[in-house]
């Protein structure tokens, strides 16, 4: 094979691998800012309802959530640690969920999850800068 097919082949395995690194870095968000309070608690059921900012949006951060939840052992979830939600994530390729509440707690599949608040962080902050340039819903 001459180096001109070799780079050809290369080209086509490096675009097909982003292709699908974009595709799996896709997700739904439902965005309250974290700073907005309620009288009654924003949960799992009515996030959807009363989010401020509805988008579809493509980030390596919010991606990074997902991972992270993997390597942690998740806790058993109470009623009270669900109240408070600011954000649900939605993973459009496989449909995981995660919730993150005004404290920073982040839910997913019935377990909370005590994570690195840099991973948290970077997510919220990627959410929140793309917030500011779209229309508020309400």
């Amino acid at each position: 094979m001459e180096t001109f097919e070799r780079a050809v082949l290369v080209c086509i395995f490096l675009f097909a691998s982003t292709c699908k690194a974009s595709e799996s870095d896709k997700f739904r968000i439902f965005y309250i800012p974290l700073d907005v309070n309620f009288y009654s608690p924003v949960t799992p059921e009515n996030i959807e309802e009363l989010a401020f900012y509805s988008f579809d949006f493509t980030s390596t951060k919010v991606g990074n959530l997902f991972v992270s939840i993997k390597k942690y052992k998740g806790a058993r979830v109470t009623g009270d640690d669900l109240s408070g939600i600011r954000v649900k994530i939605v993973n459009i390729r496989d449909g995981g969920v995660i919730f993150i509440t005004a404290e920073k707690g982040v839910f997913s599949g019935g377990e909370k999850y005590d994570m690195e608040t840099n991973i948290i962080n970077a997510a919220l902050n990627d959410i929140d800068k793309y917030s500011k340039k779209i229309k508020k819903r309400y």
